[in-house]
């Protein structure tokens, strides 16, 4: 078969000219017609990655400041979508910019009846609304090579954050690779002397969020022709199946598995997702057997087996499926907020005082005030009926990810954008976040979701090899 005609045979098909019009496909355009915009955008990238390392090995002292060190970047790439007119004001945002205005309107009346501490008030806010533009800005303005590059750098950072992993998975509690962003704390336990390494990140939510990114874009990276060497997928492959049972993370165990649901989706409708299970599954089969060996990975493994007994002893479900454990848990976050509603006042008990940050202020201590769970701490923070809205609002946003993904995904066989819904989109349904990095997840996770949706067909020649670097 002649390297056009194989080519043929993995391209997405034609866009049709009936949906051209459609929210879900950029325009086409000049790739350095936002350039200034797009390399903000990968600034607030890199800070996602780097910050929590910035804020536990190279300026500790100054590490509050770097919570909210990506507002400012996203402040300037607001400014700068203003003024090249590709500010978004579409009804997302018209969504977000009135329950802004209503929940600014609540923090005053909490500061002047409450005596609510201002400093409160305003972190909390920011972290409902400040970076939730972000979310439409971005597909506006990156191209396919965008996400190419991008998910070049998300495959190639893998392998040394497996690395980097690994040693703070075997390394004592105290050493300085497992120091803490919050000084006097220390990071996650995953019991029998091991903690939950968090990589570059501030806790194992970051790593927790981001490697089911690096699968993402491994599947989309085989349907992409020549995009990336075979060494790195082959090397990122690897690295996702090492992190896992040295992570002791739960979450990132069910997103890796909602991943390749998702993608199991299409096994029917394209040869090249059956071609990708079968790469990934031969990693799996050869990385496992050889990894299984190693001190490394048996501490791994035992220390995650230990971690679901803990939870499912703490969660009362002991000799039950694990997965009924988690479903109860979930299943609590989620109906948790209806249990807060009759003992919350009607323009709530503060915003922000349910963050860290907001119990750091006020008692001088980093804690739960209020629920740990998302929806019911809005609820608390904001009154029934706003939190309420602002649940209603994640819902839709949540919805409007997965309609246009799937809808890429049926008609253009976008790989790339519903395995990044399934990456994404439980963060954006009830992720935290008063908690920095889930908050830059749940943000850039679905810009790079409706980016993609909003370029199904890869630049690549039929005929010949694309460089990646």
């Amino acid at each position: 078969m002649s390297a056009t005609a194989d080519y043929a045979a993995f391209a997405p098909r034609p866009l049709p000219m009936a949906r051209a019009r459609g929210l879900p496909f950029a325009p086409q355009r000049d790739r350095n017609q936002y350039a200034d915009i797009v390399w903000w955008i990968l600034v607030y990238f890199w800070f996602l990655i780097f910050e929590g390392a910035l804020r536990k090995w190279t300026f500790a002292s100054a590490a509050n400041l770097f919570l909210v060190i990506r507002d400012p970047i996203a402040l300037i790439i607001y400014a700068k979508a203003l003024t090249q007119r590709v500010f978004p004001f579409n009804p997302g945002m018209l969504l977000i910019g009135l329950l802004a205005c209503v929940g600014l309107t609540i923090g005053v009346f909490q500061i002047m009846d409450d005596q609510m501490n201002p400093l409160v008030v305003a972190y909390g806010w920011r972290c409902y609304f400040l970076q939730l533009p972000m979310i439409f800005i971005i597909p506006r303005v990156l191209t396919f090579p965008d996400l190419q590059k991008l998910g070049r750098w998300i495959l190639i950072l893998a392998i040394p954050m497996t690395v980097l992993m690994s040693f703070q998975f075997w390394l004592p509690q105290g050493h300085w690779l497992n120091a803490s962003a919050i000084e006097g704390r220390y990071q996650i336990s995953a019991g029998v002397g091991r903690i939950r390494p968090p990589g570059t990140f501030s806790f194992i939510t970051g790593p927790s969020s981001y490697y089911p990114w690096v699968i993402a874009f491994l599947f989309a990276a085989m349907t992409w022709r020549k995009a990336y060497p075979g060494w790195l997928r082959v090397a990122a492959a690897v690295s996702a199946v090492l992190v896992l049972p040295i992570s002791g993370s739960r979450s990132m165990m069910v997103s890796y598995l909602l991943v390749l649901l998702l993608a199991a989706t299409g096994l029917h409708r394209s040869e090249q997702i059956r071609r990708q299970m079968i790469f990934l599954l031969l990693v799996a089969v050869v990385a496992i057997p050889v990894f299984s060996v190693t001190p490394l990975f048996k501490a791994g493994v035992e220390v995650f087996q230990e971690r679901w007994e803990a939870a499912a002893a703490a969660e009362d479900t002991e000799g039950r499926s694990a997965v009924v454990g988690m479903s109860r848990r979930t299943y609590g976050d989620l109906t948790g907020f209806i249990d807060a509603m009759p003992d919350t006042p009607p323009i709530g008990l503060g915003i922000g005082v349910g963050t860290n940050v907001g119990a750091t202020l006020m008692q001088n201590r980093a804690t739960f005030q209020l629920a740990e769970a998302e929806w019911p701490r809005t609820v608390q923070e904001m009154g029934p009926v706003m939190g309420t809205a602002m649940i209603l609002m994640r819902i839709s946003l949540t919805v409007y990810l997965f309609v246009t993904a799937w809808r890429s995904f049926r008609q253009d066989d976008n790989t790339l954008a519903w395995l990044l819904f399934a990456a994404c989109g439980p963060i954006m349904l009830y992720g935290g976040t008063g908690q920095p990095t889930n908050l830059g997840f749940m943000v850039f996770g679905a810009g790079l979701c409706l980016a993609a949706a909003r370029n199904p067909t890869p630049v690549f020649q039929a005929n010949q090899d694309q460089p990646w670097l």
